[in-house]
């Protein structure tokens, strides 16, 4: 580790585990090494919840840790006359609502490069962030956001999000 190298101290924990795998203190460490990727790589992102997809400027590599987390509030405006089905079908939601999150959550996508949002059945895939979400990513690209909303609805107002772990600022 004092030689500045994580990888290859990171390596050496895991060989060590592999033989010693009660080890406690090395379990430990590996630990705090993990970790550390989401104190030294951090962006904050306002996100404007009345513009639709927003790009994060930040880019995720496949497989590798990313920490999103979200705090504020908006007001979600929907001015609609609905059913006792809410909003089941498609004219109501809209082409960019994703029915896998609740109304008015924050949701993601990961757009590879060349690609655009969406709910494309080829394309990628939104995801459910919520106030906060681990994943690794199953593709590499760009990190876009939104609020599921109608889209009819009308969003006034800031979300401020934290990306943090292995996130870059250009395509890796």
């Amino acid at each position: 580790e004092e030689s500045g190298d994580k990888a290859k101290t990171e390596a050496m924990l895991k060989a060590i585990l592999k033989i010693r795998p009660d080890a406690e203190p090395v379990k430990a460490k590996l630990k705090e090494l993990e970790e550390a990727v989401f104190v030294d790589q951090q962006e904050v992102v306002d996100l404007d919840t009345g513009k639709g997809w927003i790009t994060t400027g930040v880019y995720v590599a496949k497989g590798e840790r990313v920490r999103i987390e979200a705090i504020g509030s908006y007001k979600l405006i929907v001015n609609d006359e609905l059913g006792p089905e809410g909003y089941r079908s498609e004219d109501g939601k809209g082409a960019d609502f994703f029915d896998g999150a609740p109304t008015g959550s924050l949701i993601g996508v990961i757009v590879p490069p060349g690609g655009q949002p969406g709910k494309k059945k080829d394309g990628p895939q939104p995801f459910l962030i919520g106030s906060k979400k681990e994943l690794d990513p199953q593709a590499a690209g760009l990190l876009v956001m939104r609020v599921n909303a109608p889209a009819n609805a009308k969003c006034v107002g800031k979300l401020k999000v934290r990306l943090s772990g292995n996130i870059s600022k250009s395509p890796q």
